[in-house]
């Protein structure tokens, strides 16, 4: 049967300008360019085989072993492009959403495509998929429907379901060209098989399909917008890093520079008491005026860290404290706090259990004897752990705590001791040298007078 080949002719050009277009534009950047240019070069030679064929066969030109040899690569050549046409699709579908139906199928793609590649090459043994006497007649062996017509429109069916099923995977002008690409190759392959029996015209419609698919979507605005979304992408995942950086980095800072404040203030917060204390007991006017200018050169120091340290932000500190203190405003943030908050019975205050929390040998000592001259005594613990243990042991009246302390500082201390109910009504004045303002007093002399306004002993 001669067949008329002008509609494969006509999109032979067309398939070939295509084909050269995406070998020197794309050279395969994503998978999706891989598999389209495949599938792009098997429609060009299926249809190329297709015009030789008809051209050889009808001029009685080749041997039947050549003709045979021709036909058979082109036959496979047309079910590689449906089988490729199915992988396209999978190139576009996030294999996070892979499911084991999905991974079985592709499987049993695999298995179909190479049972019919074995297929088709035994045919040159056996003939029972198509074969040409000497005489040039072509005949179709058994094999031939399934493998050149159910085959190809499985895997066509195949892609088409898979598209619809993962639609989410695809923009909307993608999912219509894809679908109507697949209609469009269906309608000219019964076309051919029904209305126009001699004329090919299959391949003309799988060229019309990778056009509109090339035109929807494999266009080069497509790729340029594909990229600039991809550099913007990348450029906001590195601002979100550079932002967990800089945070990070602030993080450290402030808590470097918190440790530094308090390492500082600490010392020159017990200078100035022990040179309240000096004042106080001393007889000797040179002394006193000594201590004054020690005091005096103190506070200047201390004012200028202060001018340093003044933006170190303590909201974390604050807001831990303020969640152990919400509950009860018997445990103070600051000093200036205690003034207003913390009062004592001064009935029996001579029986007053005091504890003093200070990781600071100095300001333990310093505090002490505060307390001495007032006559009251103290124990004490170098670190939170150990108040804890010391208050767990018997009840106290007042509770000095340090903020920063190594082993358990305060903050985690007051936790435990309001979480165990230890010491429910009793007082905790919160020290540290991170809140120390230019118009407070020495740190301990200041909680002591808010707490004890009228002392047997006046406090420095």
């Amino acid at each position: 049967m001669n067949y008329d080949v002008t509609a494969e002719i006509a999109a032979l050009p067309f398939i070939c300008v295509l084909f050269v277009f995406l070998l020197v534009r794309y050279r395969n950047r994503t998978k999706q360019d891989k598999y389209f240019q495949r599938m792009v070069l098997f429609v060009l030679l299926t249809d190329a085989l297709d015009v030789l064929l008809v051209i050889l066969t009808d001029n009685g030109i080749g041997s039947s072993g050549f003709i045979i040899m021709l036909n058979t690569i082109d036959h496979i050549s047309s079910l590689c492009s449906s089988f490729v046409f199915v992988q396209y699709i999978y190139a576009y579908v996030d294999y996070k959403a892979d499911s084991p139906a999905r991974k079985i199928m592709n499987i049993v793609n695999q298995v179909l495509l190479v049972f019919a590649l074995i297929m088709f090459l035994q045919n040159f043994i056996t003939g029972n998929i198509l074969w040409y006497d000497d005489s040039g007649k072509y005949y179709e062996g058994p094999l031939f429907v399934f493998l050149s017509y159910i085959l190809q429109g499985y895997y066509l069916i195949y892609g088409a379901s898979v598209v619809i099923i993962y639609h989410k995977s695809f923009r909307r002008p993608q999912l219509v060209s894809l679908l109507a690409g697949v209609a469009v190759i269906i309608l000219f392959s019964v076309f051919q098989l029904t209305l126009f029996k001699g004329y090919l015209m299959a391949y003309l419609g799988a060229t019309l399909s990778v056009f509109i698919i090339f035109l929807s979507h494999e266009t080069p605005d497509y790729y340029v917008l594909e990229k600039a979304m991809e550099e913007l992408k990348k450029s906001r995942e590195e601002e979100q890093q550079a932002k967990l950086n800089a945070i990070a980095a602030d993080e450290a800072k402030t808590q470097f520079l918190s440790q530094m404040s308090h390492e500082i203030r600490t010392p020159i917060n017990a200078i100035m008491g022990y040179n309240d204390i000096i004042m106080e007991d001393a007889d000797d006017e040179a002394v006193r005026e000594y201590a004054r200018k020690a005091r005096l050169a103190s506070r200047r120091l201390l004012d200028f860290f202060e001018g340093i340290f003044n933006y170190i932000d303590l909201e974390d500190s604050e807001e831990k404290l303020r969640s152990i203190t919400e509950d009860d405003n018997t445990i103070p943030g600051t000093e200036e706090e205690s003034s207003d908050k913390l009062s004592l019975p001064m009935a029996g205050a001579d029986e007053l259990r005091i504890l003093v929390v200070d990781d600071t040998e100095m300001n333990v000592d310093l505090l002490i004897r505060m307390l001495g001259d007032m006559g009251f005594s103290a124990d004490s613990a170098p670190n939170g752990k150990k108040a804890v243990e010391l208050v767990r042991n018997g009840k106290y009246d007042l509770i000095f705590m340090d903020h920063m302390m190594p082993v358990m500082d305060g903050i985690e201390a007051m936790k435990i001791i309001r979480d165990e109910h230890l010491c429910d009504n009793t007082p905790v004045i919160m020290l540290t040298a991170n809140t120390v303002k230019e118009r407070e007093k020495n740190i301990f002399g200041q909680a002591l007078r808010s707490i004890f306004p009228n002392p047997s002993h006046s406090a420095p």
